[in-house]
C-alpha cells in the first residue's frame, strides 16, 4: 500500500492501530496463483491492525492532568470545539463511506447481479468501507469524550459556587425544623445533604465521560435536585406547615438513687 499522506491514531483502549491513508494505491498478488497481480487507486482508505501482545497500556485513560484544570474558560471552550469539530469531520466521513456501499433508490429496478471481477471489487470496497467506518466511529468517540471531559470542567467551575447558594437555600428552613432538636441531628442531616450532592457530581462526571449524559446536566444535576427539595421546604416554612417534629439525639447523665443520711 502506497499513499501520499498517511494519519495513525491508536484506539480508546489501546488494542488497534488505525491508519488512515489518503491518495494512494493498492498492489495485491493472488496467493493461490502468483501471475494475478491486480492494483487499484484510492482517495481515502483505512486500515485497522491489532496491537494485542505489544503490551500498549494505558493508565488513566480519561484522567485531566493537573495543568489542564488551571486552564481559565476560554482555553478549555477552545480545545472542546477542536475535539467538537474534530468529531464532526469524522461524521461526515462516515457518512461518506457508508453512501458509497448503500444502494441508494433512484431506478424502477435493481441492478443486475454482479459478477467476477466486479464482485470482487464490490467486496474490496465493502471492506475498505467497513474500515473506513471502524476507525472514524473510533476517532469519533475519542474526540467527543475529550470535548466532553473539558465541558465537564467549565460548567464544574460555576455549578461548584452555585451551590453555596443552594445549601442556604436548604440549610434556612432546615433551620426552623430541627430548632427542637439538637447538634446530633443537625449534623446528621447536613451530613446526608452533602454526600448526596457529592455522589451527584460524581455520577454525572463518570456518565458524561461515557457519552450518557451532557456535561451541562452532569454538573448541574445534583443543584437541582438538591435546591428542588430546598425549595419545597422554604415553601412550607413560609405556609407554617406542622413539620413532624425531629428526634432529640443527646446523652443525659443517669441520675442514681438519692441516698437518705441518717440524722443522729
Amino acid at each position: 500500500i502506497n499513499a501520499k499522506q498517511a494519519r495513525m491514531e491508536f484506539n480508546r483502549e489501546f488494542t488497534k492501530l488505525q491508519m488512515s491513508l489518503s491518495r494512494g494505491e493498492v498492489q495485491q498478488i493472488n496467493r493461490r496463483d502468483p501471475s494475478l497481480f491486480r492494483k487499484f487507486t484510492f482517495g481515502e482508505y483505512a486500515v485497522t491492525v491489532p496491537t494485542s501482545g505489544y503490551q500498549f497500556a494505558q493508565s488513566d485513560p480519561g484522567a485531566i492532568s493537573r495543568s489542564d484544570r488551571t486552564l481559565n474558560i476560554d482555553s478549555m471552550r477552545a480545545i472542546a470545539d477542536t475535539a467538537m469539530a474534530s468529531s464532526l469531520r469524522a461524521a461526515g466521513r462516515i457518512d461518506t463511506a457508508l453512501r458509497a456501499i448503500i444502494w441508494m433508490p433512484g431506478t424502477d429496478s435493481l441492478p443486475a447481479p454482479a459478477k467476477g471481477e466486479e464482485a470482487n471489487a464490490a467486496l474490496m470496497q465493502f471492506g475498505m468501507a467497513r474500515s473506513t467506518i471502524e476507525l472514524e466511529s473510533g476517532m469519533r468517540s475519542s474526540d467527543l469524550r475529550r470535548a466532553n471531559q473539558y465541558l465537564v470542567e467549565i460548567h464544574k467551575k460555576f455549578s461548584i459556587p452555585a451551590a453555596c447558594l443552594v445549601f442556604v437555600l436548604v440549610g434556612a428552613p432546615l433551620g426552623i425544623v430541627v430548632r427542637r432538636g439538637n447538634f446530633g441531628v443537625s449534623a446528621a442531616i447536613a451530613l446526608a445533604f452533602f454526600v448526596v450532592y457529592w455522589a451527584c457530581l460524581i455520577l454525572g462526571e463518570k456518565l458524561a465521560d461515557r457519552l450518557l449524559l451532557s456535561p451541562f446536566v452532569a454538573m448541574w444535576m445534583a443543584n437541582f435536585v438538591i435546591g428542588a427539595i430546598g425549595v419545597y421546604l422554604t415553601i412550607l416554612v413560609s405556609r407554617e406547615v406542622v413539620l413532624p417534629s425531629l428526634p432529640k439525639w443527646s446523652l443525659r447523665r443517669s441520675k442514681g438513687p438519692k441516698v437518705q443520711g441518717s440524722k443522729g
